[in-house]
């Protein structure tokens, strides 16, 4: 990675466009299932999607009931099902980052990601990160300078997006 004087564009990791595979264990534990078989979006819907994984068993919890759907036109618990590249491991972005330049650029990935013990986590998969997450830290990189191009995290896997 070089430093240039002129605005570089920034690289933002794709939404993949591939088919989801859906699995409860990777569904977060607060994350609202739906059981509307007869939503017409049904086939679309992240919260349905998990409804059909959920295992048997005694169970308790919130759930998009059958019928919440009828009372509108667009349902306002849907989702889109979608997957998308998720990233941790920042070590990567910084292996070429200029000395004066590296306790600033520490500090603005830090700030954005809310705390030093945030970004511990990020950098350590404890938490990944969204595309949009990324295309963000890459721009504050863009904004010391850095050509963003092949600017990459230690790890990517694609995911399903369960955020609300």
């Amino acid at each position: 990675m070089t430093k240039t004087k002129n605005e570089t564009p920034v690289t933002q990791t794709p939404i993949v466009t591939q088919t989801p595979v859906v699995r409860f264990e990777d569904v977060p534990p607060t994350y609202t299932p739906c059981f509307c078989s007869e939503c017409p979006r049904s086939g679309e819907c992240a919260r349905y999607a998990v409804g059909q994984v959920v295992p048997p068993g005694p169970r308790i919890g919130s759930a998009v009931y059958p019928g919440s759907y009828r009372d509108t036109d667009s349902c306002p618990y849907f989702r889109q099902l979608r997957v998308i590249r998720e990233a941790w491991g920042l070590t990567p972005l910084f292996a070429d980052v200029k000395e004066r330049d590296s306790h600033a650029l520490r500090m603005a990935v830090q700030n954005y990601l809310g705390s030093h013990t945030a970004a511990f986590r990020y950098n350590h998969g404890e938490r990944k990160l969204t595309p949009e997450q990324q295309a963000d830290i890459f721009r504050i990189f863009a904004r010391f300078g850095y050509d963003t191009t092949n600017l990459r995290f230690e790890n990517y896997r694609d995911f399903v997006d369960y955020n609300e």
